[in-house]
């Protein structure tokens, strides 16, 4: 069986996902799917729309047959380790394909310059200094020594999928994997688009237009619209993230993973002159140090995470388990299939998981069972421990 996987945030899941499943599975000519899925967090530093079981669930139901959930720590993290958590569990799950949008469709110019970050030439590294020198953010800066040591527009690393499309191809390198990279050209609407003259339109516009209680009917599948209960937002945990980060000395938020440089003493300041949410993310952001980031501190604030968890996941090899959300019938075979060619405990049970877990693997999901319940409590039902009453079932 030749099954595909794609990386997912499905937030929510609208037109434009449904046309990338399709190519991907004319292009890859796939029998099976999965999808591996940022959990009740996502990458650039919100809360998800829809819990993600719902999300899970709705994916199933537009044709993904298996649908697993990223860690925490790895979904809310940057673009490398977001990558590498999520080609890992693909790798792990046995695919043959991975398929990712991309705004340049040149996979030996994008080779190229995974190469060059996976090596760091001396002349690179001197280059990126340089770039950093005069207050750069750091992918800012790297993709400008990037594009002056190939000769190419910096405009290829400036696009968000082109980043996670490099990412995803450093992380294949990095593992030594035989996945197949299957790139997609991005069609309508732009990643940050807000508009669109057709039924397709970014997440990131969906989410603005649903923030403004504007109409978003036309952009989503049917069975989005039907599971699309009052959606949650950043600001929805506006004290809750106040409230953390005014707990914390100097020393706990260096602790918090994406704080470096110093970092620490301006949010340590920023938090002690900011009344609101959207005041403390200003006080705090700079060109050097870009929104996406900041949020990803917040809520690693929000849900205790830290350095030193991260560096222990890491060093352990990454994501330390294949955490089920929802399936098909061709799921579940692929389930079984999985459960005895894996090297890591396949958990459809958190309840069943925790009698044979170790330490590193109870740290992790633990850490994704916090991010629920805190979630939750933005929710209409506030349901604690769904992540233990949860029944999975084909869908």
């Amino acid at each position: 069986m030749k099954i595909l996987g794609i990386v997912a945030e499905y937030n929510p899941f609208h037109n434009g996902h449904l046309y990338h499943l399709q190519k991907a599975l004319e292009s890859s000519n796939a029998d099976a799917t999965i999808a591996v899925m940022s959990g009740n967090f996502i990458q650039r530093g919100e809360p998800a729309l829809l819990d993600k079981f719902t999300r899970a669930d709705i994916a199933v139901k537009n044709g993904i047959d298996l649908v697993i959930e990223l860690p925490l720590y790895y979904s809310v993290a940057t673009a490398e380790k977001f990558a590498f958590g999520a080609v890992k569990l693909l790798s792990e799950c046995g695919v043959n394909s991975i398929a990712f949008g991309v705004e340049n469709n040149d996979i030996e110019k994008l080779n190229s310059i995974t190469d060059i970050l996976i090596n760091e030439p001396v002349n690179y590294k001197d280059e990126l200094k340089k770039q950093l020198d005069l207050g750069l953010s750091y992918p800012e800066a790297r993709s400008n020594a990037v594009s002056k040591i190939l000769g190419i527009s910096n405009n290829i690393l400036n696009k968000p999928n082109n980043i996670l499309a490099i990412e995803y191809l450093k992380a294949l390198k990095a593992i030594k994997s035989n996945i197949t990279p299957i790139l997609l050209d991005r069609v309508d609407s732009g990643y940050y688009d807000t508009d669109s003259n057709t039924n397709i339109l970014s997440a990131t516009g969906i989410r603005e237009k649903l923030k403004n209680n504007e109409d978003v009917d036309v952009y989503l599948p049917s069975t989005t619209l039907e599971n699309m209960y009052t959606p949650v937002f950043l600001e929805d945990f506006e004290e809750n993230i106040i409230y953390a980060l005014r707990k914390m000395s100097l020393e706990d938020l260096r602790e918090l993973p994406d704080v470096t440089e110093g970092l620490e003493n301006r949010i340590f300041y920023a938090i002690q002159n900011s009344k609101s949410l959207e005041e403390l993310i200003n006080n705090i952001k700079t060109k050097r140090y870009p929104l996406t980031r900041i949020k990803r501190i917040l809520i690693s604030a929000l849900l205790d995470m830290s350095k030193t968890n991260l560096n222990t996941f890491d060093k352990s090899g990454g994501p330390q388990y294949i955490r089920v959300l929802s399936f098909n019938q061709k799921g579940q075979e692929l389930l079984s299939t999985i459960t005895s060619t894996t090297s890591l405990p396949v958990v459809t049970s958190v309840n069943k998981f925790f009698e044979n877990s170790n330490e590193i693997q109870e740290e992790m999901i633990l850490s994704d069972i916090l991010a629920t319940n805190i979630y939750t409590m933005a929710t209409e039902d506030k349901i604690m421990n769904l992540d233990y009453s949860r029944r999975l079932k084909n869908v």
